[in-house]
This record gives structure tokens, C-alpha cells and sequence, in this order.
């Protein structure tokens, strides 16, 4: 099998990624210092918990999907990630072409 490296994020992605980031980061900041806390309604506090939770993990999930690499084998695609690898099977493949 042949391996590659992931092609180099252009800049623009790393700056949207960046972006992205700093915003799921500063949602997940701004929930949680609004969260009421003290009250006499305890599912105000948890709710709010679990809203602040949600973007952080939204960002934790998304990482997990980054492509490291590639394997090219004679009858498969292997997409190689953080955790784990995703097969495509190439045994139907006609023809194929670079398309920049």
C-alpha cells in the first residue's frame, strides 16, 4: 500500500478554521458565565449547563475528523484519521482524473 501525507491546509482554512474555533470557544464561555445560578428552578442550572457543554464538544468532535493521511492500495482507499481509518473499496472503479 502506498501512503500519503494530507495536502497542507491553505491559509484561508487555517484562518476560518482559527475563526471557528475562537467563536465555539466564546459561545461556550458566554453560556456558562449566564448560567443562573442559585435559583429556586435547579433545571435553569443544569440546562444551562448542558448548552455551555454543547460547543466545546461540537469542536472536540470536529477534530476528531481531521485527515491525516492516505493509503492507496490495489482495491482499496484508506482515509486515515485521529482514531480511526474509513475504507473505500475501489473494485468498481473505471477511470479516474486529477481535477484541481
Amino acid at each position: 500500500m502506498s501512503q500519503f501525507r494530507a495536502a497542507p491546509w491553505p491559509t484561508s482554512l487555517k484562518v476560518i478554521s482559527l475563526l471557528a474555533t475562537a467563536v465555539l470557544a466564546g459561545v461556550g464561555w458566554a453560556t456558562w458565565r449566564v448560567i443562573p445560578r442559585g435559583t429556586r428552578v435547579p433545571f435553569a442550572e443544569t440546562f444551562g449547563t448542558v448548552v455551555s457543554t454543547l460547543p466545546p464538544l461540537i469542536l472536540v468532535v470536529a477534530l476528531l475528523f481531521v485527515v491525516t493521511g492516505y493509503e492507496v492500495g490495489p482495491s482499496e482507499l484508506r482515509i486515515r484519521r485521529l482514531l480511526w481509518s474509513t475504507r473505500v473499496r475501489l473494485d468498481g472503479l473505471s477511470r479516474a482524473w486529477a481535477d484541481p
